[in-house]
């Protein structure tokens, strides 16, 4: 997935120098970003298809909160949870196993309900989970609760290694902020 991801990158950056004013380029290479959790560049690309005219771009700003969370904290890394990235992968499948360690499956799943929330939480340094916010409801309040509570009670994570927070132009990021999609069914 991680390589896939990368070859649409390259593949809509040379699109976008091939035609500077192709709207829809810079939209896709935007989405592209955002899953790699590069909050800043998808902004940064969803508005300037925005000023190309393509209305999409304009609605998917607005009504992701990407633009405000790129300014909100610049010394913070975001990650997909499911991010391909082999530089986070050995990290997040520890904190995917502390959070199944801790997870918690309501009655309502025996009875055959379902639902997907979408969860975005903060890493400091030292593992410790220090926000914890909802993205994406399930459109069932007991399981986004449920689903929030286990992150807090998995906390705290192992440390954030070093390497996970470096920055050649900053020096060094203070924390992770991982998004990422939790089922029940």
């Amino acid at each position: 997935l991680f390589g896939m991801r990368k070859k649409a990158l390259n593949a809509y950056t040379r699109s976008i120098e091939n035609d500077p004013q192709f709207a829809k380029a810079y939209f896709k290479r935007g989405a592209v970003h955002e899953k790699f959790g590069n909050q800043k560049e998808a902004a940064e690309d969803y508005k300037k298809a925005s000023k190309l005219g393509l209305e999409d771009a304009e609605i998917h700003l607005k009504d992701s909160g990407i633009e405000e969370q790129s300014k909100k904290d610049k010394e913070a890394v975001y990650i997909n949870m499911n991010d391909g990235d082999p530089k986070y992968r050995g990290y997040l499948k520890s904190v995917y196993a502390k959070i199944k360690e801790n997870w918690d499956y309501p009655e309502a799943i025996k009875e055959g309900f379902s639902g997907k929330v979408s969860i975005e939480f903060n890493i400091e340094k030292d593992g410790s989970v220090s926000d914890t916010k909802i993205v994406s409801s399930s459109g069932n309040t007991v399981f986004d609760k449920i689903a929030v509570a286990s992150i807090k009670k998995a906390s705290p994570f192992p440390e954030v290694p070093d390497e996970l927070l470096e920055n050649s132009k900053i020096g060094e990021y203070k924390r992770l902020i991982i998004k990422g999609n939790f089922n029940y069914n």
